[in-house]
């Protein structure tokens, strides 16, 4: 049986983006994309994923651009296709 969800607090969509490429970013799946982007926009996987800041209002952008690139984040396709504007995301923990 499965431990039940402990919820934290809101989130924002930056942390839920940030999550989201951390436990992406080795998939094996989505990391050619992933890391295909970052070369291609000459960023280092470390500071914008690993150690992203996300009070930086330019990492916050260049990470939504990238999970758009990824998976059709705010493009409205892939798994984002149909996906509500009015998401109130939240922070969990097992």
């Amino acid at each position: 049986m499965l431990a039940p969800m402990i919820e934290l607090r809101p989130a924002t969509a930056d942390e839920m983006v940030l999550a989201f490429l951390r436990a992406e970013v080795d998939s094996p799946r989505f990391s050619p994309v992933i890391k295909h982007w970052l070369v291609t926009h000459r960023f280092d996987r470390t500071t914008l994923i690993d150690n992203g800041l996300l009070h930086d209002l330019e990492q916050n952008r260049l990470r939504a651009e990238l999970l758009g690139a990824a998976r059709g984040y705010q493009d409205n396709k892939w798994l984002f296709a149909e996906f509500p504007d009015d998401v109130q995301w939240r922070s969990r923990r097992p």
